[in-house]
């Protein structure tokens, strides 16, 4: 919704079923289930472009189609749980988005057992386990110093001084 001009904007009217969105600050995720089976996708308003996270993501290994939901966004953070292990056997995963769709996924919890509707706030991920056989609360949070980020990219214009090239590197805790 525009508040200067009143109007609204589809993000997403393709087929199937979209739901549960989620935005914070400039990315909108959702579940959406256009090709048969929930996937979590990914919208950035201002490039207007949107992703399919899950798809491009987690079917790189081979595996059958399976459901992911419940995706919750904060920050570069996204979080959902994934069926990859088998129905009713949702395990949680976290999406760290580095740069527009580039980012890290990882495993936050694959007990035998179903992990479902996650929340992330700042370096601590929620959800509801039913590894005890009632729905618990756990929560994982990120141990001190893990979230250092190194990032080396060739300079497009680098200047060379004696036997030296310059680079960028770009660190983040």
């Amino acid at each position: 919704y525009n508040l200067s001009t009143g109007e609204e904007q589809g993000i997403c009217t393709e087929g199937g079923s979209q739901r549960l969105p989620t935005i914070f600050n400039y990315r909108i995720a959702w579940m959406d289930d256009r090709w048969g089976n929930w996937d979590i996708y990914l919208y950035i308003i201002p490039w207007e472009l949107e992703w399919a996270l899950t798809r491009e993501e987690i079917d790189q290994f081979i595996l059958p189609p399976a459901d992911q939901c419940y995706p919750q966004l904060q920050g570069d953070q996204l979080v959902f749980d994934d069926e990859r292990s088998g129905y009713l056997l949702e395990d949680i995963y976290l999406f760290e988005i580095t740069y527009g769709f580039s980012g890290n996924l990882m495993p936050i919890c694959t007990d035998n057992s179903r992990q479902t509707f996650p929340t992330v706030f700042d370096d601590a991920v929620s959800w509801v386990d039913n590894r005890n056989g009632n729905n618990d609360i756990y929560i994982w949070q990120r141990p001190a110093g893990t979230d250092l980020s190194v990032t080396v990219s060739d300079d497009p214009d680098p200047v060379e001084v004696d036997d030296y090239l310059t680079y960028h590197l770009h660190i983040t805790n």
